[in-house]
């Protein structure tokens, strides 16, 4: 089991990115120690990287979290929707150029 802070530092996250997670329903403690400390084990860990994948291909929090609880199926469609939104910033961006 890890806490706040180590599974902070383990992902590059900080502190606070952790408990955000938290407060909007994406992330939630396995555990709390006697000390009332939050505790991660491997499952919120998991949990922790699709939400870092997500948000590294441009997701907002809102569709990361209705990826998370939704079935596998509809993450092929809103992956390919989020595609599909930056092959268009990308043409934007070359008209630009």
């Amino acid at each position: 089991m890890l806490n706040v802070s180590q599974i902070a530092r383990r992902f590059g996250l900080s502190r606070t990115a952790i408990l955000y997670y938290e407060s909007v329903g994406l992330l939630k403690p396995a555990h709390r120690s006697a000390a009332k400390y939050r505790l991660y084990g491997e499952k919120e860990i998991e949990t922790l990287h699709q939400i870092c994948l997500y948000r590294s291909v441009g997701l907002s929090v809102r569709e990361i979290h209705t990826l998370l609880s939704a079935p596998e199926s509809s993450t092929a469609a809103v992956l390919n929707r989020r595609l599909t939104e930056v092959e268009k910033e990308i043409a934007e961006l070359r008209r630009h150029q």
